[in-house]
């Protein structure tokens, strides 16, 4: 019961407490024809203390007006930096109050595609790829308050919306944060708060199956596999942790050029883009993707480390269910982790952004699983509840890390056996359990 009682306690000190939280509503219209984005937003329930107020917007879009129960006011753009997006500025006469109605309208064009020109894509962008037009979170196609108080570049505080947003569209289906695609005209409504808002426009199809609702899936093999999957991966995250997963998830097909780029996860939206979808890789990458409910959803990676918490943790998972389930799927990774040279020490990053890729979705991942190996599956439970509970307030997530194994009642020797051969230097026999894992199966 302990090990419950602790994951169940993180579920509430890792979730903020919103109170009455800050609601986005207004109108959308979308033309595929014209590739044009127009919006009229109208945020309330804003908990902002300070007369100055910054918001994010995509910059292939524009801010045309901004207005304060319904009085025009004036903003700026600022220099702050802000990948795919500007930053705006807008200054108050006196503090905000519940009541009040910030106004923001935008409007702007996204890029049509023709198949096979969209080859650098990534998820920053507002694209029309194969007549879909996509916009995930960090496409910040809707103004994106930027939260203070956060050890993290501005383009990752994102303020949790709920919302209410009505969707008109020259197109057959739209679909908006979470549930079913629905006809233009349409609203899209959630109770619930929440920092990424996905939306997905176009001449698509859709079906709902037990575990999912597939956008642009239509293969019956392949949703029955797909469903088989997600059942799958989530009952195994909830006998482990004592969590439950998402009932019901997303999963879309919006195809890409990029070669190198598999997909993504705005949740509950699970993207493949991938040109077709098969059986290649799926197991590895839907374990990954739904691993990012507990890692990004229940527990919030923050700080100097934001990626190892937020990607390695997620892999880890990934690399636990293979390892029970299909590790065929994983030797590819373990025979690239065998040829590696370069170790990003975590002890000595300060900012964000030098956990590199391999750090992040190679290493990182394998450095948990030895990890465990030493310290048992129960205790690392307990070192995600201790570690990510603190990460909010914590000025170096590696001390944090090492404090919450101190913390959970792991000897010195042992802390000091695991920094030395884990995060200290690289060894590839440090990780050969993983080969006989891999060999027994």
């Amino acid at each position: 019961m302990r090990n419950l009682s602790l994951v169940v306690l993180l579920c509430f000190t890792a979730i903020p407490f919103y109170g009455q939280s800050t609601h986005l509503e207004g109108s959308i219209d979308i033309s595929l024809e014209k590739g044009r984005l127009k919006s009229q937003f109208v945020l309330t329930h804003l908990r902002h203390e300070d007369l100055t107020l910054s918001f994010m917007l995509h910059s292939d879009l524009a801010v045309k007006r901004v207005s304060l129960n319904d009085k025009e006011m004036a903003f700026k753009k600022t220099k702050e930096k802000c990948y795919d997006c500007t930053v705006y500025s807008i200054t108050f006469e006196q503090a905000l109050e519940s009541a009040d109605r910030l106004q923001i309208e935008t409007d702007g064009r996204f890029k049509t595609y023709k198949a096979g020109q969209n080859k650098k894509d990534y998820k920053g962008k507002i694209a029309n790829n194969y007549g879909i037009l996509r916009a995930s979170e960090q496409a910040k196609w809707y103004p994106v308050i930027i939260s203070k108080g956060k050890n993290l570049p501005a383009f990752l505080r994102k303020y949790p919306y709920t919302f209410d947003l009505e969707a008109n569209c020259d197109c057959r289906s739209v679909y908006i944060g979470r549930g079913v695609p629905k006809p233009s005209g349409s609203r899209f409504v959630s109770k619930s708060p929440s920092k990424d808002i996905m939306l997905i426009a176009g001449d698509y199809d859709w079906v709902e199956g037990e575990k999912a609702i597939f956008i642009n899936i239509s293969e019956k093999a392949l949703i029955d596999r797909l469903d088989t999957l997600f059942s799958s991966i989530s009952t195994y995250y909830e006998a482990y942790t004592k969590i439950d997963m998402p009932t019901k998830y997303v999963m879309a097909h919006l195809p890409s050029d990029n070669s190198r780029w598999g997909g993504f996860m705005t949740y509950p939206t699970i993207v493949s883009v991938r040109k077709s979808m098969g059986d290649r890789n799926l197991t590895a990458y839907l374990s990954h993707e739904v691993a990012h409910y507990l890692f990004g959803d229940v527990y919030q990676a923050e700080g100097n480390l934001f990626w190892f918490y937020l990607e390695s943790f997620a892999e880890y998972f990934s690399y636990k269910y293979l390892l029970q389930h299909d590790p065929a799927a994983m030797r590819a990774d373990y025979r690239r982790l065998k040829k590696q040279k370069d170790l990003v020490r975590l002890d000595q990053v300060k900012s964000f952004n030098e956990v590199n890729s391999t750090a992040r979705y190679l290493i990182g991942p394998f450095q948990l699983l030895a990890m465990e190996r030493r310290i048992g599956e129960e205790k690392m439970l307990e070192l995600i509840a201790s570690a990510f509970s603190k990460l909010n307030t914590s000025e170096d997530g590696y001390q944090t890390l090492i404090d919450a194994l101190s913390e959970i009642g792991v000897s010195a020797d042992a802390i000091a056996e695991i920094e030395t051969e884990l995060f200290q230097r690289f060894d590839p026999a440090t990780y050969k359990f993983v080969e006989e894992k891999l060999k027994s199966k």
